[in-house]
């Protein structure tokens, strides 16, 4: 049986959809992890199912791909904690170079009525130097923040036990919550969800593979030191569709600012990595991921401000795979079939398809 709304139903959806929305914001502390998890698990479950093939067991198989998992995640760690504590040993270094140009900046201005209007303006606020040396008095955090970080990653791998072991177990019980809809399509919104999340985590390897080749390339020609940290980390945040590489540029290119003569070498790096983005975004991800995903680009956009606004940064980590799940709910519920058709790929020809369906339906008529 198929469920459809009817028009006395609406207020109930509605009051329904208001209900997950204050449960996501209340509970984003226990759902982040678990949702995290949820997609580790469905990114490798292919490796786990092959050495499964091969004879190993099942726990066995899946501890290995969590292994697998925690190793990655472990390595990067360990490459931003290291560059943090070269930030930190630095502090003179950057304290006097950003003192500099804000000296610089403030002689620049002088010598106009404009100019001493924004240089006053710019002293009553708090000056680069100054906002520096609190930030560097306050890096640590606190300690809540710190222990509640720590308990929500150490969470993810033990959720992902779960979900690689008994991934039969939690799938019959939510069979049997959603009875009343036809069995055949529920089978088919599984396996369509767990398609399109694995398309995406492989998606996303390559294209950030090829984004970290590009950006180290940059890095190195412009002289930033450590390019292939600062390559690779930039690549990694591609996973924020749209702004993801431009925010992984300001690092490097504060480097650069500190460490360079010239604070066009800053500019340099912006540059290339706002290149590298257009090209991520218009050549690289469109090839190499293709129609995979089938989402266009406005409601990606409006999945990562919602998302964003919810559960902050691990909302923008998790929004497109999830927004490709939701799209997949969409085209095998009945009343959510239209919102499902405004999230497929936007036609390269708007004109042609708007023709091409006038004469399909005068066909039909």
């Amino acid at each position: 049986m198929r469920a459809r709304l009817k028009k006395e139903n609406l207020p109930g959806v509605l009051i329904a959809v208001s209900l997950i929305v204050l449960v996501l914001v209340y509970l984003k502390s226990i759902l982040i992890p678990l949702i995290l998890a949820l997609l580790l698990s469905v990114a490798v479950a292919p490796a786990v199912n092959w050495l499964k093939s091969k004879g190993w067991n099942k726990i066995v198989a899946s501890f290995t791909g969590i292994a697998l998992v925690a190793l990655i995640f472990s390595f990067l760690s360990y490459l931003i904690i290291s560059e943090l504590g070269e930030f930190n040993d630095r502090q003179d270094q950057i304290m006097n170079k950003m003192a500099h140009y804000n000296n610089l900046l403030i002689e620049k201005f002088r010598g106009n009525r404009i100019g001493e209007s924004l240089v006053r303006i710019y002293k009553k606020e708090v000056t680069t130097e100054e906002y520096l040396t609190e930030f560097f008095e306050n890096s640590s955090g606190s300690l809540q923040a710190s222990f509640d970080f720590i308990v929500n990653v150490a969470l993810i791998p033990i959720y992902m036990f779960f979900f690689l072991v008994y991934s039969d177990f939690f799938i019959f019980g939510i069979r049997r919550m959603f009875k009343d809809f036809d069995t055949s399509n529920y089978i088919k919104l599984i396996d369509s969800s767990k398609r399109a999340i694995q398309s995406y985590f492989q998606g996303f390897v390559k294209v950030t593979l090829i984004l970290a080749v590009l950006n180290c390339i940059g890095l190195y020609i412009i002289g930033v030191e450590n390019a292939l940290f600062y390559g690779v980390f930039a690549a990694l945040l591609c996973i924020i569709p749209y702004i993801g590489i431009f925010i992984g540029s300001l690092l490097p290119a504060f480097m650069a600012l500190i460490t360079l003569d010239s604070p066009w070498y800053a500019v340099a790096v912006i540059g290339w990595m706002s290149f590298v983005q257009f090209l991520e975004g218009n050549f690289i991800t469109p090839f190499v991921v293709g129609d995979k995903v089938k989402i266009n680009p406005f409601m990606v956009l409006i999945f990562l401000l919602i998302a964003g606004k919810i559960w902050g940064i691990p909302g923008l980590v998790v929004a497109v795979p999830m927004a490709a799940v939701f799209k997949q709910i969409c085209e095998h519920v009945p009343f959510l079939a239209p919102l499902g058709s405004l999230m497929h790929s936007f036609p390269e020809d708007p004109e042609k398809t708007k023709n091409k369906r006038l004469r399909v339906s005068e066909v039909s008529t």
